[in-house]
Formats: C-alpha cells, sequence, structure tokens
C-alpha cells in the first residue's frame, strides 16, 4: 500500500513550496476520541501525540519483560508526504482533490490502511509466498489490523493474553514527535505550493552524514524519502532491500526453529527407541532365566522325586516266603546217608548279598552316588530251607500201632540208627528272612509233642521188657533151663528161641502179654523213615531259631543302611538347594546392580536432554535480547535520521518561501 497521504489520521503534511503553512482542524471522521493508556479526550491528534509520550515507554516495559521481542523495522507510512517532496523536486505537479472526491478518496484511504499491515506485504493473501500463521492484532491508537508475526505474536492464544498494542508507526511516533503544531493543508494550498517550489527550486544544500548500512549518499544530492518520516522507505531499492533482509531473517529464524524441533524430535525419538531397546532386553534376559530356573526346578524335582520313590520302595518293600526246598525222601537210611550233602543245598539255595551289594544297586537305581561302607559288617544272606507242614495227629507215635509179639531173630538191630552228621545244616549259614511268629509256635509245639511221645514210648518199652525178662526169669526157673554166662543177651534170646511154646504159656500164666523191647522188634516199613523225619524236624527247628535271630540281625542291619542312606539323600538335597538359593541370590543381586545402572544411565540421559534444553532457551533468549538490542539500535538510528530531516526541512521551508517568485 502507499504511504499516507496528508489529512490521514495520525499523519503529518509538509509543505512542498515556499508558502507558509497553515494550521486546520482536522476532520470530524478522523478526529481521535480518547488516549488507549488512560482514556482521556482530545480535540486534535498534535494534543493526544504529545499527552501518550509519557505513555510510550509502559509498552517497551511491558514487552521486555513479558519476552516478547519486538518486531524489526518494515516498510510503513512516512510521515512526510514523499509524493508532495518528490514532486516538488522533479519537476512536476501532482493536483490534489477536492470536494467530495478527496472526502470520498481519505475514508478509503482510511479503510485500506486500517486493513493493512504496516509491513506493506500481502502475506495473508494465497498467491503470497510468504508464510503467514493467519493471527492479526490491531493497534490501539490507529486501528490498523498488523500481522501476528509482524508484532511478534506467534499464536492465538499469545495474542488473547495480550491486553493492549501499540503498531510501530505509533509507537515511533510517539516517541520522536516534536512540540510543533502539526500542520495540515487543503488540496489547493499543496497545490500552490507545489507549483511555487517546482517554480522556483533553491540550490542543494549539504545532506547530512549518511547514518545507514548503505552507504554514503551522493554528494550535493537531496534526502530521500527513506530519511524523512519514521526513515523506512515505501518504494524504490531500499524498500526491496529490507523486505529481502527481514524475509531472510524470517526464512533463516523458521529453519532454526525447524532444526531445533527436529533436533528434539530426534533426541526424544533415540531416547524412546533406545528405552524401548532396553526393555526388549531386559524381556528376554527374563524370560532366559524364567526358562533356566524352571528347567532347573523340574530336574531338582525329578531327581527328589527319585529319591523319595527309592527310599518308599526300599521302605515297602517286603520279603517273601522262601522258594520250596526238596521235600524229605521217604526211604531207609541207607538211602538218605547217599542223598545230597545239606551244606551245599544251602549254598546253593543262598543270595549272598552283602551291604556293599545293596549300597550298590540302590546308587544303579537312584543315580545318587552313597559312601562306603566297612566290608567287615558285609555278610551272607542265605535263605532259609524248605518248612514242614506241621505233624497231623494220625502220624503222631502213639497212633502207629505197635508190633505184635513175634519170636526174634539174630540179626534184629540194636538200635535205630541216627541221622549222620552231615545232616545238620552249618552254622555259619544265617538266614536274612525271619519266620512268621505262627509258624515257629507251630514248630515249637511239634517238636515239643514229638518229645512226649517219645519219652511215653520208651517208657513203655522198658516195661515190656522188665515184663519179659521176669517171664524169662520164672519160666527159667520152672523148668530148670540155666542162663549162659558168655552171652548174656544172647543166651536168653536163644533160649527163647529153644522154647518159645513153654515162654509163652508161663506168660499168659503170669496174667499179661510181655511186649517186647523195639531193639528186639523186627524192623518195619517206614519206622526207619519216620523217626529220620522227627531228626530232622528237631534239627528244622534249632535251625530255624537260628535263621530267625541271623535274619534279624541282618534286617537291623540293612535298616542301618537305608538310614544312612537316606540321611546322606537328605544331606545331598539340603546341599543342592543351599546352592540354589545361593544362586538365586547371586542372580537377585546382578538384577539389582543392573537396575542401578540403568536408572543412572536414565538420570544421565534426562539430565543431558534437561541440559541441553537449557541452552537451547538461553541461546534463544539471547537471540531474542540480541534482536531487541538491534532493533532499538536500528529505532536510534531512525531517530537521528529524522532528526536530521526535520532540520533540513526547517531549513529548507524558509527558504523556499523567501525566494521571490519568477
Amino acid at each position: 500500500s502507499g504511504g499516507r497521504r496528508r489529512g490521514g489520521r495520525g499523519g503529518r503534511g509538509w509543505p512542498g513550496g515556499r508558502g507558509s503553512p497553515l494550521a486546520k482542524e482536522l476532520p470530524p471522521h478522523l478526529l481521535p476520541s480518547r488516549c488507549t493508556q488512560c482514556g482521556a479526550v482530545f480535540g486534535n491528534l498534535a494534543a493526544k501525540t504529545r499527552h501518550q509520550r509519557a505513555c510510550v515507554g509502559s509498552r517497551r516495559v511491558r514487552l521486555k519483560l513479558t519476552g516478547v521481542s519486538r518486531p524489526p523495522a518494515r516498510p510503513t507510512a512516512a510521515s512526510l508526504p514523499a509524493s508532495a517532496y518528490l514532486a516538488a523536486h522533479a519537476g512536476r505537479v501532482e493536483p490534489a482533490p477536492a470536494g467530495a472526491e478527496a472526502e470520498e478518496e481519505v475514508e478509503e484511504e482510511v479503510e485500506e490502511e486500517s486493513l493493512g499491515c504496516f509491513c506493506g506485504t500481502e502475506r495473508h493473501l494465497p498467491s503470497s509466498s510468504m508464510t503467514f500463521n493467519g493471527v492479526w492484532v490491531s493497534c490501539d491508537d490507529c486501528g490498523r489490523w498488523c500481522h501476528g508475526e509482524c508484532a511478534g505474536v506467534d499464536d492465538s492464544a499469545q495474542a488473547e493474553d495480550l491486553e493492549t498494542y501499540v503498531c510501530r508507526p505509533c509507537a515511533e511516533a510517539k516517541a520522536t514527535a516534536s512540540s510543533e503544531q502539526i500542520v495540515v493543508l487543503d488540496g489547493e494550498e499543496q497545490l500552490a505550493q507545489q507549483s511555487s517550489a517546482h517554480e522556483l527550486e533553491p540550490p542543494p544544500l549539504e545532506p547530512p552524514p549518511p547514518t545507514h548500512a548503505d552507504g554514503e549518499r551522493a554528494e550535493g544530492g537531496v534526502p530521500e524519502a527513506s530519511e524523512v518520516g519514521d526513515g523506512l522507505p515505501l518504494f524504490g531499492p531500499e524498500a526491496r532491500r529490507l523486505q529481502a533482509e527481514r524475509e531472510r531473517e524470517l526464512e533463516l529464524e523458521r529453519e532454526r526453529e525447524r532444526e531445533k524441533k527436529e533436533q528434539r524430535k530426534a533426541q526424544r525419538a533415540e531416547a524412546a527407541a533406545e528405552a524401548k531397546r532396553d526393555e526388549e532386553a531386559e524381556k528376554a534376559r527374563r524370560a532366559a532365566a524364567a526358562a533356566t530356573e524352571g528347567a532347573e526346578q523340574r530336574e531338582r524335582k525329578l531327581r527328589e522325586e527319585e529319591i523319595l520313590r527309592a527310599v518308599a520302595e526300599r521302605s515297602k518293600l517286603k520279603r517273601k516266603g522262601p522258594p520250596p526246598g526238596p521235600a524229605p525222601k521217604q526211604k531207609n537210611s541207607a538211602a538218605s546217608s547217599s542223598a545230597e550233602p545239606p551244606r551245599a543245598y544251602w549254598e546253593r539255595m543262598a543270595v549272598a548279598r552283602t551291604a556293599d551289594a545293596i549300597r550298590q544297586n540302590f546308587q544303579a537305581e537312584s543315580g545318587i552316588e552313597l559312601p562306603p561302607i566297612d566290608d567287615d559288617a558285609a555278610q551272607p544272606r542265605p535263605l532259609p530251607p524248605a518248612v514242614l507242614p506241621p505233624p497231623q495227629p494220625a502220624a503222631l507215635p502213639h497212633a502207629i500201632p505197635l508190633p505184635q509179639p513175634s519170636v526174634p531173630r539174630a540179626d534184629l538191630p540194636c538200635a535205630v540208627p541216627l541221622p549222620p552228621q552231615s545232616s545238620v545244616p552249618p552254622a555259619d549259614l544265617p538266614c536274612a528272612v525271619p519266620l512268621p511268629a505262627q509258624q515257629s509256635a507251630e514248630m515249637a509245639h511239634a517238636a515239643a509233642y514229638y518229645q512226649q511221645a517219645a519219652q511215653w514210648q520208651h517208657a513203655q518199652w522198658q516195661a515190656h521188657h522188665q515184663a519179659q525178662q521176669q517171664a524169662q526169669q520164672v519160666h527159667q526157673a520152672q523148668a530148670g533151663f540155666a542162663q549162659s554166662p558168655s552171652t548174656p543177651g544172647c543166651g536168653r534170646i536163644a533160649t527163647w528161641h529153644l522154647v518159645p511154646e513153654k515162654m509163652e504159656q508161663h506168660a499168659h500164666r503170669a496174667g499179661f502179654a510181655p511186649q517186647p523191647h523195639p531193639a528186639y522188634l523186627p524192623p518195619q516199613p517206614g519206622a526207619a523213615a519216620y523217626q529220620q523225619a522227627l531228626t530232622q524236624r528237631a534239627l528244622e527247628v534249632q535251625q530255624l531259631r537260628r535263621v530267625s535271630e541271623a535274619a534279624q540281625a541282618a534286617q537291623a542291619r540293612e535298616a542301618q543302611v537305608k538310614r544312612e542312606a537316606t540321611a546322606w539323600a537328605m544331606q545331598q538335597l539340603e546341599e543342592q538347594a543351599r546352592r540354589d538359593k545361593a544362586r538365586r541370590d547371586e542372580q537377585m543381586r546382578q538384577e539389582q546392580v543392573r537396575r542401578e545402572e540403568l536408572a543412572r544411565r536414565e538420570q544421565a540421559q534426562r539430565e543431558e536432554m534437561a541440559r541441553r534444553e537449557e541452552q537451547a532457551r538461553r541461546e534463544e533468549l539471547a537471540r531474542r535480547e540480541e534482536l531487541a538490542r538491534e532493533a532499538f539500535a536500528r529505532d536510534a538510528v531512525q531517530a537521528k535520521r529524522e532528526a536530521a530531516a526535520r532540520e533540513a526541512v526547517r531549513i529548507l521551508v524558509p527558504t523556499f518561501q523567501q525566494m521571490p517568485l519568477p
């Protein structure tokens, strides 16, 4: 948009010719109503401007305290009408509109200026290549709507928090306005001054020294429009250069912001990725530890179950009865004497299992290594011999019918032969399995009964023998026979055989039937086998007693071995439990150390991120302060330029007025 014309709100007109300026009141639609700071009402803009000089510092102080940097200088409307000044020196006259046309133009200009930013660009349009955040801020003095970026406001929330705002042209006008009366010229006076200035153009004066960064002004030149008013050009190379610089600054600032955002985003992404990697590694490590611990627990449980099963089997094992041995042969003494020796039978039926064999078998079955046992305590453990069934009543001695008296023979044996000594089992072959109590009692009862029967039979035999001797003596006394002294027993037997009829007759006369002694009885079928069975049964009872005692001792030794094995197994389990507990404690300690290390790393990362953010914030504050200092420096330079321009105009205007017209 173009510069502010003469007669505009807040504008300041300067004559283009040598005529004296005339003071005139502002139009009603341009009359300011009140001050935005205190609310005071003034009749003209000059009084309001002088009043608001004291209110400018408060706005700058508030911007400095809130951290909002002052926007850089932008091209804006000049306080001095550049068109009239240039027209006066360029030799052309710019006609000024009059009447309703002038009022309409002024209204359009006011409306246009109230809707346009002081930067002079249209960045809010779609065709503009410059960025715009969509935030507008209204000036409390002139009512102009400015871009949020130009006003130093980044977002709508910050704009809502902003209580009052004075645009840059109004603030600079308040700061640099002098105490002179504002002169407003109408269109005719402007035209007359422009004509006089065109006709009587004075020689150029010495311009003020250069104060801007573009270099020195051409010698003998006149002040440009950029050095008049607020010092910001509206057009020309200087305006384009300033606009390009501002755009470059904005682009660099946006680029720095984007880089900072990208850096923060990359840091957050890196921290998140590292945290995710640590979490995945932690999960994998925990899964591996759980799998290892589960396998160890299963293996330990299986081992404990095997040990307990083996111990239970050993404790619940019951000995079965011994295998049936060979039945006693019912033969004569000759056949019995030729039978297999009992020691060979005992050795063949015995199972020699020592304590060391028990230890080896238990170790092979359970997989637990047991300590060796003293071999001196190891003894063979034979099985017991075959046990005969208890005697029946029909087999008792008293039930056997005694033989009838008969003629004795000379070849009658003197006594029943006893079994050979080899039939007695050896005493060094104990039995490891005790007999049941009931069976042992039956054996003892049968032995006692057999002994009583043998005593009764022996008494009967003695009575028969005595009766026979008495009968023989009576018979000899009556018959007159004498016993041969050479063979005492055989003589009687021979006498008996000589006169059997007389002996029997005398015996019957005596009133009893003599019963011969068993030694004189002829051999009966089965008598020798029966006697041998009785003797064998008595020997077996004694042997069973010894075997039972040996079996009890062996069982006690086996129980002791079992207790020792169980104690050793429990000791091994306790040792394994202690090792497992030590391993778990070590794993927990390592886990604690790892967690502490991870916490230290996370704390270091957080501190590093906080340090970087603090450094970035400090750099941003330093950059804003630098921009503010540059802006204030530009303001000071601009104020000097304005003062020099006003001084030049003050000197030139009277000179132009005093020069006569041609």
